[in-house]
């Protein structure tokens, strides 16, 4: 099989960064090892860079999608003892310790998310998980620093502009230029990444499909490799001119994918956040795709008249949601059929006992169903 990166020049909306100061969060790990005692000739020195950080973190949230927190934080402190700058992750094993009533930890690990660099605070206000430590004193002063100290950062601005955007494509074992192929496009959810929506390719067996996933524009404070497809938080304000954005981008992938490759039909796939820019560019831009594949998300209305839904109701949907789902709810993929069905779609419709996750033998079913 074949491996290509393909760069997409679009204009965007280019987020300055903040400015952050590292000389509080500088500290000598005791725990780390002695260089002095370190073998650098050993064949063994570097083994610990083969740790699975990916397999981790995915672990950690299907533990925190069944309610297990405790859980939760080992898989999660075991990844950042080689992930320390993950503000993303810190953040998560705070908002564990507030689930776990422990105001003192959920503190303490806030204040560390925001030094790693997570300075979402428009997030942090709403976010329920901290329900059970607001209004504690530990807890208030923590936050009441935090904000003292992001502010001192400044406001955020956003300026639209050219930008060269990476895109995956795996094309199908012995691929041949002069035969038709579909095209299925890979929307991560918020907070994923292009390499790790790629990793699907392995569940779907032997595709006779061009899988091709692009990277969302814009990067997850405090993390490295996590992205959303939208502006959130500190800079709501532009939310819907990055949405807009973003939804041109991926309507451009499409585009530049069918006129260098040899291909017949696209249909789009997308995973929580990465589903709802499914559903939305999939409507908008009707005439691009044959079907759309929508792992745990939800149809988002506010972008979408009905009118709007309606008229691209010659597309086929495939839903798919966790019945136990904790960060979309499951009504919400109940929500998106009914009114997908009465707009006059042909949608077909699994649910499963599990969570947020992308069931593999339902994506599996979902590949089948491209070809029917």
């Amino acid at each position: 099989m074949r491996f290509f990166f393909i760069f997409l020049t679009f204009f965007s909306l280019s987020a300055s960064l903040f400015a952050q100061d590292t000389e509080s969060i500088e500290k000598i790990d005791v725990s780390l090892p002695d260089p002095e005692t370190i073998d650098i000739f050993r064949n063994d020195a570097v083994d610990f860079l083969d740790a699975d950080l990916a397999t981790y973190y995915r672990k950690a949230q299907e533990a925190y999608n069944a309610g297990k927190y405790e859980e939760t934080v080992r898989y999660y402190l075991t990844a950042l003892r080689y992930d320390i700058r993950n503000g993303n992750a810190i953040y998560n094993v705070a908002c564990c310790y507030s689930l776990l009533r422990n105001a003192d930890l959920a503190a303490k690990y806030l204040k560390r998310a925001v030094d790693a660099g997570y300075n979402d605070i428009e997030y942090m206000k709403i976010d329920h998980d901290f329900s059970n430590v607001r209004g504690t004193t530990v807890f208030d002063a923590a936050w009441d620093s935090i904000i003292s100290e992001i502010n001192k950062l400044g406001s955020v601005a956003y300026i639209e502009a050219s930008s060269l955007y990476e895109v995956r494509v795996r094309l199908p074992e012995n691929y041949n230029s002069n035969k038709k192929y579909p095209l299925l496009i890979g929307l991560h959810g918020h907070t994923g990444s292009a390499e790790g929506f790629m990793r699907y390719w392995r569940q779907f067996g032997q595709p006779e499909f061009i899988y091709a996933v692009p990277e969302a524009p814009y990067q997850i404070p405090g993390t490295r490799n996590s992205y959303s497809w939208r502006v959130s938080g500190t800079a709501g304000a532009f939310t819907t001119t990055s949405t807009v954005t973003t939804e041109k981008y991926i309507a451009e992938v499409v585009r530049v994918l069918s006129k260098r490759y040899n291909v017949k039909d696209v249909y789009l796939f997308g995973f929580s956040q990465g589903c709802t820019f499914t559903y939305n560019v999939g409507i908008k831009y009707p005439y691009l795709f044959k079907g759309l594949i929508c792992f745990g998300g939800w149809l988002e209305t506010r972008w979408l008249t009905e009118k709007a839904i309606e008229s691209a109701n010659r597309l086929r949907v495939f839903i798919a949601h966790g019945k136990n789902d904790r960060v979309r709810p499951y009504r919400e993929g109940l929500a998106a059929k009914t009114l997908l069905e009465r707009l006059g779609y042909d949608v077909t419709f699994r649910d499963f006992e599990g969570g947020h996750v992308v069931h593999e033998e339902i994506l599996k079913e979902a590949v089948a169903w491209m070809s029917k």
